[in-house]
């Protein structure tokens, strides 16, 4: 990954365990907010914010894909 020039070196590596976030299951469909350096699960502190973020009834805002 080039975080600089915005590229990326390969494909998401649990891209095919959640189909529905794509290639962007490592941060539950949303790169802007949830990042995760090794490509894996969320930490449980980016979870615990996602959960906050859609139970607070923001659920809407979040745009899958």
């Amino acid at each position: 990954m080039n975080p600089v020039a915005s590229i990326w070196y390969g494909v998401d590596p649990l891209a095919e365990k959640f189909p529905v976030y794509f290639g962007y299951s490592y941060c539950y469909g949303n790169p802007t907010v949830f990042i995760d350096y090794k490509g894996k699960y969320p930490t449980k502190k980016e979870a615990a914010k996602l959960a906050n973020h859609i139970y607070d009834g923001k659920a809407g805002d979040i745009v899958d894909g």
